[in-house]
């Protein structure tokens, strides 16, 4: 498995676990250690296993909640760790932020789409893991209206003017959006990451510039009938460069 350290407080370990070296399958795959998303439990099971050996801890000193983007927050106590299973998922169900001050105890979330926040307190020797709400705002209400856990549908012009994510009035954002690559698009839309590959012609036939003419033609009397219409020479230019970033957000 691979874990990324964090150095916050002295005294506390924090990190955070990636997708690989697990046992997961499918869209699980591979180091799943959260049983409340439908993987098999005895894969989860295993990699839990696997973590709490690294971390040098039993594994019911690994604790994470049922999230479901609320607001309660679970105090984990010494008490909790000897709890029976089932008794522990009662406890942790619906739960989207949880602190502890137990020594040896392993608190954590899961993340997606949310931000993961980790505290720590080293004059009461507590951490907190709780995990940020999202809203978002877009152009097409002139930014007027913030919707919470809701995305703005996307629109043609989003490549240049994209909506806004957790942007607060002084300016200080909980974390940083940042725009999404074209391989990023085309990923999402289920593109190979060369279908924009290769694309330059730079020897064009009689019969491709022609093709190309009438296709640049029949556009301008779509969008802009009374443009000029482009050139032969123009358009082998672009045949033997037509690939641009923002031609690619467009796709």
């Amino acid at each position: 498995m691979k874990l990324t350290f964090y150095d916050i407080c002295p005294g506390v370990t924090a990190f955070s676990s990636t997708r690989h070296g697990g046992v997961s399958r499918g869209q699980y795959a591979e180091f799943n250690i959260n049983h409340y998303c439908g993987d098999d439990e005895e894969n989860v099971a295993v990699n839990r296993q696997a973590l709490c050996e690294q971390l040098g801890i039993a594994p019911a000193q690994l604790v994470y909640p049922h999230q479901t983007h609320g607001t309660t927050v679970r105090q984990i106590g010494r008490e909790f760790i000897s709890l029976p299973d089932n008794i522990r998922d009662m406890i942790l169900d619906g739960v989207d932020a949880v602190t502890t001050d137990v020594p040896q105890v392993c608190i954590g979330v899961s993340t997606a789409d949310c931000i993961p926040i980790l505290l720590a307190d080293s004059d009461h020797h507590a951490v907190a893991a709780p995990v940020t709400d999202h809203y978002c705002t877009s152009k097409n209400s002139h930014h007027t209206v913030a919707a919470h856990e809701q995305a703005n549908t996307l629109v043609a012009s989003d490549w240049k003017d994209p909506p806004l994510v957790n942007d607060l009035p002084n300016d200080e954002p909980v974390y940083i959006v940042r725009r999404l690559t074209p391989v990023e698009c085309a990923r999402l839309q289920g593109f190979p990451d060369w279908w924009c590959a290769d694309l330059a012609i730079l020897e064009s036939t009689d019969e491709e510039i022609a093709f190309w003419m009438e296709v640049w033609e029949t556009w301008r009397q779509l969008t802009n009938p009374k443009g000029k219409p482009k050139t032969e020479k123009q358009i082998r230019k672009w045949l033997a460069d037509p690939y641009s970033d923002s031609a690619e957000y467009k796709l």
